[in-house]
């Protein structure tokens, strides 16, 4: 995130509200039942999702250092 931060403050500010989402939503799910807790997880991975388009978008911007960060994820991800 510093990386991109060095760069571009209002996309790390993004980033980061993004990721901390995920732990949040997740976390709060996990204590949740029915519909309630299925809502939290899939709002944690809409954030995981924007979360990954911050760095795509830090790449796409030529924050060079990103590149290798997403090529790592996106084998951690699969096809």
């Amino acid at each position: 995130m510093e990386a991109i931060g060095r760069r571009d403050v209002d996309l790390e500010k993004q980033m980061r509200r993004a990721a901390a989402s995920i732990a949040l939503n997740t976390s709060e799910g996990s204590y949740s039942r029915g519909k309630n807790a299925q809502q939290r997880f899939h709002s944690a991975l809409g954030s995981a999702r924007e979360t990954l388009a911050c760095i795509e978008v830090g790449v796409a911007l030529g924050y060079n250092r990103m590149r290798a960060v997403i090529r790592a994820l996106r084998e951690r991800r699969g096809p």
